[in-house]
């Protein structure tokens, strides 16, 4: 028998949002036979993006046998819409632009931090500096970072930050080799200065475990890194994962680190920021359960979106999990709003069924506001694509300058075995709660305006089977409808009736969206 939970949500002195605001949801293929959006920086009037990206006439024209790897950069206006389209490719190079790092210039230009590679593997840091029409200025290649005793062997350039006396700092995860079948992941800090010469590399990590960072947190005395600690790559089961933070002095030497609870296994800090109170926060995969194999000799993990709270002194104040157990839902990124509410955005595993034994498991972009006690005040999902097999990734998030946020990623569609342009750039604007403006289904309780502290109606029982009823004591001419979360239709009646009895018995199982007018202009929305 179908469970429909009814969930009256009142709106209580909500206002629409300001008409000033622009809202929408883009899938673009970027002219490229594959293209990712993996950083955003608003600015003025437009929107900035960069991503990998592989052309579709330098992958099928000129014989090469291995695609080569460019740089996408784009520009939106505030609308979404596409204003320059531009790829940055070198021969025999192969770039890969996957972190959120792209920085806006005194002057106004861009600055990109990622890597390269040659014909042969070998990985080289890149920097790379934009015009406002995505032309490049200059690029500059850092050989060989610093590896201790060991050779290289990969790097992933993950974080860019300014730093004192017009200097900068990259963060980088390192992976060093002592034989050809042994390797670890280290932290390697990097200090540029003003001119973008090395002025020091440090290592930092565990001896035999590896250890990685995402994000670099500046503070006066120092820096803090975020990240985590596993062995995942050195056993076959019983694993080992903690997020970790490293402080460092200004010189890249260790200060203290902080590893998290085992038993909880977090698989690395994606974010960290220091809230007003003075104590850490931090976000990204956890809640984990390791699943053993059918023969027992080897697991796999699985997670639930992370965030945990530290005081000053890095004790545990909470941490809370969200989702159910999907391997890649996960928290990318936090802002701080003023009164201490936190906008956590990031990637949600949704399992979803099309049929009789026909499970197939979405990827839904991510949006949750808690307050400063980690409760969940709201959630939102985004997709740009919602097909048989779709993945909707979240890589970046920043808040613009009307209290909204802008967010960019990738929208796939998987049901015709990746033919391009399946893996498609994907930019999503809402407002401050997270809604595709006042028309979101997902957001109606916030944005529609207030309806009476006392209805003169009600609806019953609550859960429902099968039949949902309205009180409709002072016989007030009902108007109702109920959509899916899309915002179609499924149902429309009007009643004055004492009650009104409505089957929803043809319903799949789910979430729905209703609303109930009144013959005196009120309005009550709610989900079942």
């Amino acid at each position: 028998m179908k469970q429909l939970l009814i969930m009256l949500l009142l709106c209580l002195g909500m206002a629409y949002p300001s008409p000033a605001q622009q809202y929408f949801n883009v899938r673009n293929p970027l002219n490229s036979f594959t293209s990712i959006l993996t950083s955003i920086v608003p600015n003025n009037d437009k929107y900035y993006s960069i991503g990998p990206c592989i052309d579709s006439i330098n992958y099928i024209g000129n014989g090469q046998a291995i695609p080569i790897s460019g740089i996408k950069f784009v520009v939106f206006d505030k609308n979404g819409k596409k204003l320059r389209d531009t790829v940055y490719q070198k021969p025999y190079r192969n770039f890969d632009p996957w972190s959120n790092n792209l920085y806006l210039m005194p002057n106004h230009t861009l600055l990109l931090a990622s890597e390269e590679y040659d014909t042969g593997g070998i990985a080289k840091i890149l920097l790379v500096n934009f015009d406002t029409l995505g032309q490049v200025l200059w690029d500059k290649s850092i050989d060989k970072p610093l590896c201790t005793s060991f050779n290289e062997y990969w790097i992933k350039v993950v974080d860019l930050k300014p730093v004192e006396y017009g200097n900068w700092l990259l963060l980088s995860r390192i992976s060093c080799k002592s034989n050809p079948n042994s390797r670890h992941l280290g932290i390697l800090l990097t200090k540029l200065d003003s001119n973008f010469n090395v002025v020091w590399n440090k290592l930092q990590g565990h001896p035999y475990m590896d250890d990685g960072g995402w994000k670099i947190l500046m503070q006066s005395d120092g820096y803090l890194i975020a990240g985590g600690r596993t062995n995942i790559l050195q056993v076959e089961k019983n694993f080992i994962c903690r997020a970790l933070l490293l402080k460092t002095d200004l010189n890249g030497n260790k200060l203290w680190e902080w590893l998290s609870d085992p038993t909880k296994k977090t698989f690395e800090a994606q974010d960290v920021i220091r809230t007003k109170d003075g104590g850490y926060l931090y976000c990204g995969q956890g809640d984990g359960y390791e699943y053993p194999s059918a023969n027992g000799q080897s697991g796999y993990l699985a997670f639930r979106g992370w965030v945990e709270k530290l005081d000053s002194n890095r004790k545990i104040v909470w941490n809370r999990s969200f989702n159910n157990y999907y391997g890649n839902t996960e928290f990318k990124k936090i802002i701080e709003a003023p009164d201490g509410r936190l906008f956590l955005f990031g990637n949600k595993y949704m399992p979803d069924s099309l049929g009789p034994d026909n499970w197939l498991v979405h990827t839904r972009g991510w949006f949750m506001t808690l307050s400063a006690n980690g409760d969940s005040l709201n959630e939102r999902i985004y997709y740009g694509v919602n097909t048989c097999s779709d993945k909707n990734l979240l890589y970046d998030a920043q808040q613009t300058d009307d209290g909204g946020f802008i967010l960019c990623g990738e929208a796939t569609d998987r049901c015709s075995g990746f033919t391009p342009p399946s893996q498609r750039g994907w930019l999503v604007k809402v407002d401050s709660n997270g809604c595709l403006g006042p028309g979101d289904p997902q957001c109606w309780p916030t944005a529609v305006p207030a309806t009476p502290k006392t209805p003169s109606f009600f609806t019953y029982p609550n859960p429902v089977n099968d039949e949902w009823n309205i009180a409709n004591p002072q016989n007030y001419t009902l108007r109702l409808s109920i959509t899916d979360l899309t915002g179609r239709t499924l149902l429309e009646t009007q009643s004055a009736a004492t009650t009104i009895r409505l089957s929803l018995a043809n319903l799949a199982s789910g979430i729905y969206l209703y609303q109930i007018k009144t013959n005196n202009g009120t309005t009550t929305q709610g989900k079942i």
